[in-house]
C-alpha cells in the first residue's frame, strides 16, 4: 500500500510537513523504513546472463582469444579450446577451463579436437597467470557453476563411478567391412543411475594387460614397486599402469625423460624399446605419463525401451605407430576385447546440456548421424516410439558399404514400418565409383528439408567434428539460401537463429 505524500506546493513548514507525513504513514500501518524494505524485497537485482562470444567452433583460435583477452583466466582458457562441447575430455569447454583455473585438473591435453594448439595455449596461459577479476582469488571460477554438468540424481559420479556389469559386446558390422563397430550393453540394475536420450556415458577404461606386462619387463620391474597415483595416493606400479595412466601415447614429459624431441605417432612402447638399456626409476616413469581419463560415449538407448540398461555404439580403434607397432584405442578395445560378459566397468552418466529431444513430442526432427554418429538417434527414435510421440522423424545415415556397414539396419527398418521413422536417406560412400556422403543426400532433398525447418523441425548432427560436421553445416546453409531465396549472409543468420533457439544441436567429436 502506498503512503500518501504532500505536494511540494502545500502551505506547510518543514516541521509540519514531517509531522503530517508520519501521521499518514501511521494511518496505513506502515512507515518509510518498512516501505523501503518492501520495495527492495519485491524488486531483487537481476543478474545479467553471461555470454561467450568466442564459443564458436568456426572461429580460428586467434580470433577466439582476442574476444576473450580482457576476461578472467578461465574464460581465456575456454577460448583456447575447440568450442565443440564434445565431452571427450569429461567436461564441456567452459567447465574444463574452470577446473584447470581452480587447480582441480592439471592435465592440459584433454581437448582432443584442439590438439597441441590448445594444449600449448593453455600452458602459456598458466605460465602467464592472467590476473583474476577483482574480488576473485587467483584460480577461482568467475561463476558458481559446478565443474561438470550434473548427472542424474545418483550417488554415482565421475569421482564415484558405478561398476556396471557387461551384458554383451556384439559386432555390428558384417563380413566384408573394414571396420569393427560394437553394440555394447551394460546392466544398470540397482544403480539408481538415470539418463535421457542425448546424454553420454562416461567409461573409465583399463589398459591392455599384455602391454602393461611388456612395459614392466622393459623397465626391469616386477610391478610391485610403490609409485604415486594421479591423486597423490600410493599404488603399485602394475596397478598404476593398468588403471591410472595413459601408456599408449607419450606425453611431452616422457620425451624429455628420454632426452629426445617430441614426434608424431610414436607409442610409449616405442620409446621404451629404443632406450631398452636405460635404467628408469618407476616413480619417474609414471610421473612422466598423462593421467588416464574417462571416455564419453553417446548413449544409444532409451530407458523407456530398455529398462535398467544402457547401450553404446563403439567404433573400435586400431592403428600402427610410425615404428610399425600395432596400437589400440584404450577405451574402445577395453569394451570390445578387454572386458568379458559378466565383468564390470566403472561408469557414470554425463548429462547433456544442449543435446536433447524437443520438449514436444509433436515437433519434427531431422537427424544426421553417419557411422557411430547414429548412436543418439537410435535412442531418440526408441524413446519416441516407446512414448507414442507423433512428431515426424527423418534420419540421414551413411557409412562405407551398405551390405556390411549399415548399423542397426533391422531396427531402422522396424522404426520405418512402425511409422516412427518418417524418412530415411542413406549414403554409402564405397558402393559406387564416386563417393557419396550424407551432405550430398541433404542437398538432393533440400526443398523438403527447408519445408520441415519452416514447420519448426529441430536439426541434429552427431559424429566426426573435423570434416563431416562442417560439411553438413555448409550444406544446411546452402539449402537455406537456395530454398529460402536468401543471401549467404541471411542464410547464415537463419542457421545461427536455429542454434540460438536450440533447434540446431550438435554432438560432435
Amino acid at each position: 500500500m502506498l503512503v500518501p505524500t504532500l505536494p511540494e506546493t502545500a502551505p506547510f513548514s518543514p516541521a509540519q510537513r514531517a509531522w503530517l507525513s508520519g501521521f499518514f504513514a501511521g494511518l496505513v500501518g506502515t512507515n518509510a523504513e518498512s516501505q523501503s524494505s518492501t520495495v527492495s524485497q519485491s524488486a531483487p537485482d537481476v543478474k545479467e546472463e553471461e555470454t561467450f562470444p568466442w564459443h564458436d567452433a568456426a572461429l580460428p583460435i586467434s580470433e577466439r582469444l582476442e574476444l576473450a583477452k580482457d576476461k578472467p583466466i578461465e574464460r581465456q582458457m575456454m577460448a583456447a579450446m575447440a568450442q565443440l562441447d564434445c565431452g571427450a575430455c569429461g567436461y564441456v569447454c567452459r567447465t574444463y577451463s574452470e577446473a584447470i583455473a581452480r587447480g582441480e585438473d592439471k592435465n592440459l591435453t584433454l581437448c582432443t579436437p584442439g590438439g597441441k594448439e590448445t594444449a600449448s595455449k593453455l600452458k602459456e596461459l598458466i605460465q602467464l597467470r592472467v590476473k583474476p577479476t577483482p574480488g576473485q582469488s587467483e584460480g577461482s571460477s568467475a561463476t558458481a557453476a559446478p565443474s561438470r554438468i550434473p548427472a542424474a540424481q545418483s550417488a554415482h559420479s565421475r569421482k564415484n563411478p558405478y561398476s556396471a556389469r557387461l551384458i554383451a559386446s556384439k559386432p555390428l558390422n558384417k563380413p566384408g567391412s573394414d571396420k569393427d563397430t560394437r553394440h555394447v550393453v551394460l546392466d544398470l540394475k540397482g544403480s539408481a543411475l538415470s539418463y535421457k536420450p542425448g546424454d553420454a556415458l562416461g567409461v573409465w577404461p583399463e589398459n591392455c594387460p599384455d602391454l602393461v606386462q611388456e612395459i614392466l619387463e622393459l623397465l626391469h620391474a616386477s610391478g610391485a614397486e610403490d609409485v604415486p597415483a594421479p591423486d597423490g595416493q600410493h599404488t603399485s606400479l602394475r596397478e598404476a599402469l593398468l588403471r591410472d595412466y595413459v601408456i599408449t601415447r607419450p606425453a611431452e614429459d616422457l620425451f624429455k625423460l628420454f632426452g629426445q624431441p617430441e614426434a608424431e605417432n610414436v607409442a610409449v612402447i616405442d620409446l621404451l624399446r629404443e632406450h631398452a638399456g636405460k635404467l628408469i626409476d618407476p616413480g619417474q616413469f609414471v610421473a612422466a605419463l598423462s593421467p588416464l581419463q574417462p571416455r564419453l560415449y553417446s548413449i544409444s538407448s532409451s530407458l523407456l525401451a530398455h529398462p535398467n540398461q544402457v547401450h553404446l555404439t563403439v567404433g573400435v580403434v586400431r592403428y600402427k605407430s610410425a615404428h610399425g607397432t600395432p596400437c589400440k584405442g584404450i577405451a574402445s578395445t577395453y569394451l570390445s576385447d578387454g572386458l568379458r560378459p559378466g565383468q564390470k566397468a566403472r561408469v557414470f552418466v554425463h548429462a547433456s546440456a544442449k543435446f536433447a529431444l524437443p520438449a514436444s513430442g509433436d515437433t519434427p526432427m531431422i537427424m544426421v548421424g553417419p557411422g557411430t554418429g547414429i548412436a543418439p538417434f537410435r535412442a531418440f527414435l526408441a524413446e519416441r516410439g516407446a512414448a507414442g510421440h507423433k512428431g515426424k522423424n527423418w534420419l540421414f545415415f551413411g557409412d562405407q558399404r551398405r551390405a556390411a556397414d549399415f548399423l542397426y539396419e533391422d531396427e531402422i527398418q522396424a522404426f520405418r514400418e512402425a511409422g516412427v521413422l518418417t524418412n530415411l536417406s542413406t549414403a554409402f560412400s564405397r558402393d559406387q565409383e564416386k563417393k557419396v556422403y550424407v551432405q550430398y543426400r541433404m542437398l538432393e532433398q533440400g526443398k523438403e528439408i527447408f519445408e520441415w525447418l519452416e514447420q519448426g523441425a529441430h536439426f541434429y548432427v552427431c559424429g566426426d567434428a573435423k570434416r563431416m560436421a562442417n560439411d553438413v553445416d555448409n550444406a544446411l546453409k546452402q539449402i537455406v539460401a537456395e530454398q529460402g531465396n536468401m543471401s549467404a549472409e541471411d542464410a547464415a543468420t537463419y542457421v545461427a537463429n536455429l542454434t540460438k533457439t536450440n533447434r540446431y544441436q550438435r554432438d560432435v567429436y
